[in-house]
């Protein structure tokens, strides 16, 4: 929408698009640069860390403040774009007086589901429109049931927010049969109305009441827009993405202002920003990158000692089974040895047996102290036995030492 100068206005007042694409520190440098002011100041700009044009609002980080009451999120200011212009004169409401400001377009005698058909059916990339009923709480349509449509934006990179406003006031405007520019909107006070002022002119609401389309509308705005992004150019502060930032040149001076501008977002020129040499933001954004390197290598050495504590850890164990393993070894070996040298007495003890026996019947007296023997030779026979027990019982233990070691590591 190119401002018209008849309807410069304090809602209108600069030689720039709807939707500028310009932080204020850039506008203000544009301003000044142009002359677009009498007294002009000496002006120094104060650039963002860490901030980049493809950045929305959440990937900032900070805390959204309301800038007006009826701005109450940062996703707002998407619709703000899309339906500012209709509330302003227009017979539709557009969430001003409801809970969703800026992100509803109705009427008591809108049909919800036909509207959201007809919209839908233009298959416009990245945004829905769904079904909605409400009932304003102050404002034109206070206390009465309402009919309309709810903007939902599912991808913003794929919405020209100005583009859709005008598209949606072609829709209604067919919608209503033609009635929604049938009539002028009120002037505003003794001025043009607010809603030319805004518009930055008359030209949209003739158009459209002359039965002209948005298409037609869009395609003639092209030329000053393209005249808008080659202005502002010199004035960009910040890229599209780290990988350019772009310093803060001096703003170039020049008397002459642009003849017209548009309403089409824009951003920045990516030329200018891939000779733009490195900025303290660059630096600032390098140093960073280089502390989190640093802080990524001192976690890698870190996790690289935990990993060699636990190998080590890992190989004592296993030399710790080993010993106890060899150890069980020995101590078998010498209870077999010991069992061996038992085994070679039992010979002797079982003539000293017979011996006794042979003794006791020439003399009855001595079988008390026979049998005595007899029983000393039982139990020393027994005692291999218990010996082999206890060799069985060493790997045992053995075992469960290792698996005690197992579970501590």
């Amino acid at each position: 929408m190119p401002l018209d100068p008849k309807f410069r206005s304090f809602v209108g007042q600069w030689d720039i698009p709807y939707v500028y694409g310009l932080t204020p520190g850039e506008l203000a440098r544009l301003i000044n640069a142009q002359k677009w002011i009498a007294k002009r100041p000496k002006l120094t700009i104060v650039p963002m860390r860490g901030w980049y044009r493809s950045m929305y609002w959440q990937d900032t980080g900070l805390e959204w403040v309301p800038s007006s009451p009826h701005i109450p999120t940062s996703d707002t200011c998407f619709f703000y774009v899309v339906t500012g212009l209709v509330g302003e004169g227009l017979p539709v409401n557009h969430g001003i007086g409801y809970t969703l400001p800026f992100q509803l377009l109705g009427r008591d005698d809108f049909h919800a589901f036909k509207l959201a058909d007809q919209l839908n059916a233009l298959k416009l990339s990245g945004v829905y429109f769904r079904p909605t009923f409400y009932k304003p709480f102050y404002g034109g349509l206070k206390d009465k049931m309402c009919q309309g449509v709810q903007v939902v934006i599912n991808d913003p990179d794929e919405v020209n927010l100005a583009n859709l406003s005008v598209i949606l006031m072609e829709q209604i405007h067919k919608y209503t049969g033609g009635a929604l520019f049938a009539k002028d909107p009120p002037a505003d006070g003794k001025g043009p109305s607010m809603f030319d002022k805004v518009a930055g002119g008359d030209e949209l609401r003739k158009h459209f009441k002359a039965g002209g389309s948005a298409r037609e509308l869009i395609a003639s705005w092209q030329p000053s827009l393209e005249a808008f992004r080659k202005l502002r150019e010199p004035y960009l502060i910040y890229s599209n993405h780290p990988s350019a930032s772009a310093p803060v040149p001096a703003a170039p001076s020049s008397s002459t202002p642009p003849t017209s501008m548009t309403s089409s977002s824009s951003s920045s020129t990516k030329k200018s920003e891939a000779k733009a040499p490195a900025s303290s933001t660059e630096t600032t954004e390098k140093s960073a990158a280089s502390k989190t390197s640093a802080a990524k290598a001192d976690t890698a050495q870190k996790d690289s000692a935990v990993k060699k504590d636990a190998t080590t850890t890992a190989t004592t164990a296993t030399a710790k089974k080993k010993a106890q393993t060899a150890k069980a070894k020995t101590s078998a070996s010498t209870t077999a040895k010991s069992t061996a040298k038992t085994d070679k007495s039992k010979p002797k003890a079982a003539a000293k047996t017979a011996t006794a026996t042979a003794s006791s019947n020439s003399s009855p007296p001595a079988t008390a102290s026979t049998s005595a023997a007899t029983t000393t030779s039982s139990t020393t026979a027994s005692t291999p036995a218990a010996s082999s027990s206890s060799a069985t019982a060493v790997p045992s233990a053995t075992s469960s030492s290792t698996t005690s070691s197992s579970t501590n590591h």
